[in-house]
């Protein structure tokens, strides 16, 4: 990549609008979905470009994401249980009151 000009890239038009932004794009460098920050220096004709991959970004969404299924699955679970429990104990109860009358 040394001796390449990336002037063209997203990130370097997104730096010629405005002095700091944050972009979406599929890198040039090795094709990859990601996401990339950057900031021009005021004192330096320099700019920070820091950039991760959005699988990266979003590894921790998606782990509590799938926490949070199988949490409401099994609180579904039980209150089901709880439910029929209940249904069948009230049926029990009714048949016993039947019986005596």
């Amino acid at each position: 990549m040394i001796g390449r000009n990336f002037r063209a890239a997203p990130v370097q038009q997104l730096l010629s609008h405005a002095e700091h932004g944050t972009i979406r794009l599929i890198s040039p460098i090795d094709g990859e979905d990601r996401l990339a920050s950057t900031r021009a220096l005021n004192e330096f004709p320099l700019s920070i470009i820091a950039t991760t991959t959005v699988a990266n970004a979003l590894a921790d969404w998606r782990a509590q994401t799938h926490f949070l299924i199988i949490a409401a699955a099994l609180l579904a679970f039980v209150i089901a249980v709880t439910l029929f429990l209940i249904v069948r104990k009230l049926s029990q109860q009714h048949r016993q009151r039947r019986g005596e009358t």
